[in-house]
């Protein structure tokens, strides 16, 4: 029997927390002894390999497995091969099945992803006598295990059984290929779902069993309450000597249902295909048979019953499948088993339409259907061709609407070859705008149906506004948070904000930070530099594009008040006692510089007659580095200049100045108006001595000249108690 199937493919990594993995053999030799090693919770992975030995869980709840639970690659189970042969390895009397479950083990011990190959089985006693050997493949004797995506190989003993389980109340029997191998159940409740390629499936108890989205040649149940679902079934053996319920849910049965009982039973047959054609359909003795919405063949070949068959919506015509000889039981769409051709309106049989070419799915490569940014999007799909035949052509179309009137946006002629995918051509895409989308293929026998959808360009968010700094503003720390008004995203997407910070050619960036309502923000990080100027801007994204980069705005750092640079006196020389003869008197000294951002220096010139500043006259508020005083003369004066800022810092000038104003008279600089300074002057007139420091100083009597009179008007002040020496001219000579 061929049934097309498919194996679902489940990968146990979500559903197993590792504790710890035991490799085999990179841990550990051997199957078995990497169960030996494990504890519970933990994982044996097996590597790709053909490995001689029987193994046995030993009670533990851990997960036996190929690498196929790394990444679902089927060639893992194919290529992982767990071999029994009694050949190659030595038999025990009471271990022949490849794998055995005996010491209650529950649903936490998971076999996964392996051949099982060349089994003889385990000797059981049933009902207390006998010794045949059973499960060849698998052996389970009061336990519950998983036992899933396995592959049964050669032979599994003189049973034929790939799985017995005895005495087990919840086994689970999954994603199992059985190429034409027996699962026996005695009194043990089980879920079978979505095994193929079963040549016998015995269940015999008085536990429930489930059998869903499975394949088997024969169903035997003895005594048992089955429910069997979407299910494709050879022939079905019901026997028991106490009343049972079974249902069979969305069957097809290809073949005859033997009902033999003592007792009355009740089979329940609901949306089930009987394809038996000739011969007798049902055989009854004692039990009750209801069948509703279904469809058989020849109603007068129905039954062979000792009770009346009970039937509802019971449809007699051929089921139309694809190519039963072929073995392939999906259904033709003109088939009475489809919804839209039965009263019942509903699926009838396990198998959906498929024959024929169906496109499955569609994508549009790298892009989210509501949020596609290529304007030039590259269309692809998939595709069933139930008929094995090749796609030689398809024909696509792109609308603004989905009447299908008029394409409006694209409807090139039909495509001839085998590609499933194409390269949009039609008009411009323009953004947060929905098309529709349809699309068939041909198979060289007919089109497929239209297979319809639709896709929305997505749009770009809106340019960010920048909220908090304001523009040019002054912040107090080093790591300021920056705030952007929300951006506005017309499909809704989730938005994020990427906010720079720049200068100098060094960039700060904040990256996929999460909106947050109304306002989102962000704390610079690492920290900036103190009273440095910054760029910032922003841009939004919504997981597909990026918005306009924001316009930019400034801000500075001054997280730390600095009062203003230190500076030099310049003017008059601090020299102690020489005399300066500049009246008024300028005052220079050094800038001073605040470098807090448009923070400002004035200065304020303090001139006092004594060191400790006891007598001072202040001068304020001077924006300039120099002002001129009018002094007196013969005084000893000290000065000193503080810079102070808008924020009343203050820096005191380096050092303290002194100086000495000019002492008229003073002629040869001794600090004194005497008898010297007449000498001073004679040796310079008449002997070629050296000249007045101060020309202006030497001219004692004011006549503008340096000469004799001079000489005589200081000894007249000396000697004579002449009048004072004078201030004298500038330009003496």
């Amino acid at each position: 029997m061929r049934v097309c199937f498919f194996l679902l493919i489940v990968s146990f990594l979500s559903q197993v927390s590792f504790a710890a993995i035991v490799n085999v053999p990179g841990d550990q030799p051997t199957i078995q002894a990497g169960i030996d090693a494990a504890v519970n919770g933990d994982t044996v992975l097996i590597e790709d390999g053909h490995y001689h030995e029987l193994i046995s869980f030993l009670g533990k709840s851990i997960v036996v497995a190929s690498h196929f639970i790394l990444d679902s690659n089927y060639q893992h189970i194919t290529s992982t091969i767990i071999d029994g042969d009694t050949a190659i390895v030595s038999l025990i009397a009471d271990t022949g099945s490849v794998v055995r479950f005996v010491n209650d083990e529950t649903n936490a011990s998971i076999l996964t992803g392996l051949t099982i190959s060349a089994g003889i089985g385990t000797p059981w006693a049933a009902f207390g006598s006998g010794s045949e050997r059973h499960g060849g493949g698998v052996f389970c004797l009061n336990a519950s295990p998983v036992i899933s995506n396995c592959e049964f190989g050669s032979s599994t003993g003189p049973s034929g059984e790939a799985i017995f389980c005895d005495s087990a109340n919840s086994c689970i029997i999954e994603h199992n290929r059985l190429n034409d191998k027996v699962i026996y159940l005695h009194e043990s409740g089980a879920i079978v779902n979505n095994c193929i390629d079963i040549q016998a499936l015995g269940i015999e108890g008085h536990f429930p069993v489930l059998v869903e989205y499975s394949v088997m040649q024969l169903l035997y149940i003895a005594y048992a309450s089955v429910d069997v679902q979407y299910s494709v079934c050879g022939n079905i053996s019901k026997d028991g000597y106490y009343a049972s319920t079974c249902n069979f849910t969305n069957c097809t049965i290809l073949g005859n249902v033997h009902h033999s009982t003592g007792h009355p039973e009740h089979l329940y047959f609901t949306r089930c295909i009987f394809a038996q054609e000739g011969g007798t359909l049902l055989q009854s003795y004692d039990g009750f048979i209801h069948i509703n919405c279904s469809v058989m063949r020849e109603y007068d070949m129905l039954c062979m019953c000792l009770n009346p068959v009970d039937t509802n919506n019971v449809f007699i015509a051929d089921p139309l499948f694809c190519n039963a000889g072929a073995g392939d039981y999906y259904l033709q769409t003109v088939s009475p088993a489809l919804p839209n051709n039965n009263a019942c309106e509903q699926l009838i049989g396990a198998l959906r339409a498929g024959c024929g070419v169906e496109v499955t799915a569609f994508q549009i490569i790298g892009e989210s259907f509501n949020n596609v940014v290529n304007q030039v999007p590259i269309l692809s799909w998939n595709f069933i061709d139930y008929d094995n035949q090749w796609e030689d052509s398809f024909e696509v179309a792109v609308g603004t609407d989905d009447d299908w009137a008029y394409a409006e946006m694209w409807n090139p002629a039909p495509f001839v070859g085998p590609d499933t995918f194409v390269t949009y051509a039609g008009a411009e895409l323009l953004d947060g705008q929905t098309y529709y989308l349809r699309l068939r293929v041909h198979n060289s026998l007919a089109w497929s149906e239209w297979y319809e959808t639709s896709f929305r360009m997505n749009s770009v968010p809106s340019e960010p506004a920048l909220s908090s700094p304001p523009d040019s503003a002054i912040v107090s720390t080093t790591t300021p948070y920056l705030y952007v008004l929300n951006s506005t995203d017309a499909e809704g997407d989730d938005l994020f904000y990427d906010i720079f910070v720049e200068v100098d050619c060094v960039l700060y960036a904040g990256s996929d930070i999460p909106e947050q309502i109304d306002t989102t923000g962000w704390q610079v990080d690492p920290p900036l530099f103190d009273n440095w100027i910054y760029f910032w801007s922003a841009r939004a994204f919504d997981g597909y594009e990026y918005s306009d980069m924001s316009s930019y705005r400034t801000f500075w750092v001054n997280a730390i008040e600095e009062p203003p640079s230190p500076f030099d006196l310049s003017w008059p020389p601090d020299t102690g006692w020489s005399q300066v003869y500049q009246f008024p008197t300028t005052f220079w000294w050094g800038m001073s510089h605040d470098y807090d951002p448009f923070d400002s220096v004035y200065y304020r010139l303090e001139i006092a007659i004594d060191s400790e500043f006891t007598f001072v006259a202040t001068y304020d508020s001077i924006y300039a580095t120099t002002d001129t005083v009018l002094l007196d003369y013969s005084t000893h004066y000290w000065y000193k200049v503080t810079a102070v800022d808008t924020k009343d810092n203050e820096t005191v000038s380096n050092g303290i100045g002194d100086f000495m104003t000019w002492i008229l008279g003073d002629v040869n600089h001794d600090f004194a108006a005497n008898v010297g300074d007449a000498v001073f002057l004679i040796n310079y007139i008449f002997k070629s001595g050296y000249p007045p420091i101060n020309m202006k100083a030497g001219d004692c009597n004011g006549d503008c000249c340096v000469n004799v009179g001079d000489a005589v008007y200081m000894i007249n002040y000396v000697f004579k108690s002449g009048p004072d020496p004078l201030i004298g001219c500038d330009n003496c000579d």
